[in-house]
């Protein structure tokens, strides 16, 4: 039962933090994946807080950048969601990421289950990289990124890898390691 307290509280955290989703009413959500990927652009706006990068990647960048591995419409929508948001007085940018380019610059990078397999021959590339790298597919974290959306029954969790976040350089908050499942690489 306290872990349920727990993660509620971070959920309502994030919430709180982020204000209203992006000024969204109701009437203007017209379906549930929708509502998910404004949950989770949430979700990743808070990592920002929750996550350490190395002072040099920081002190280097305007601007925190993020890059989606989407379909364009999932882009959209966590852009619109994000838009006017900053962490530190820096503001957050939403660019599509395409692995072929140049990953030099991201602090993010989330993937969406349809583009996972994409994703997996270019891992090994950002695997030392201070990348924050997350996606959503079943395992993401133990096999190719450091954190990972999980659907269990109707319920949204998060699975952390930190072993891949100590290689990246990355430190993951106490706090959102304890409301997560911390998981190992797969061998």
């Amino acid at each position: 039962m306290p872990q349920r307290t727990h993660r509620l509280a971070l959920l309502l955290g994030i919430f709180l933090l982020m204000g209203n989703l992006g000024n969204l009413s109701y009437s203007q959500v017209s379906s549930p994946d929708q509502i998910e990927y404004q949950v989770k652009a949430g979700f990743i706006f808070n990592f920002l807080t929750f996550v350490s990068w190395p002072g040099e990647i920081i002190s280097n960048s305007g601007s925190w950048k993020i890059g989606v591995m989407a379909d364009p419409a999932v882009i959209r929508l966590i852009r619109k969601t994000l838009t006017g948001k900053s962490v530190d007085g820096r503001p957050v940018e939403i660019t599509r990421f395409q692995p072929e380019m140049e990953s030099e610059g991201y602090h993010v990078i989330f993937i969406t289950d349809n583009f996972t397999n994409s994703y997996a021959e270019f891992a090994a590339k950002l695997a030392e990289s201070p990348v924050l790298v997350i996606g959503e597919n079943k395992d993401f974290a133990r096999n190719h990124g450091i954190i990972g959306f999980v659907k269990k029954k109707e319920n949204l969790r998060l699975e952390i890898n930190p072993a891949r976040a100590k290689r990246a350089g990355l430190v993951i908050s106490g706090k959102l390691a304890s409301l997560s499942e911390l998981v190992e690489d797969r061998e």
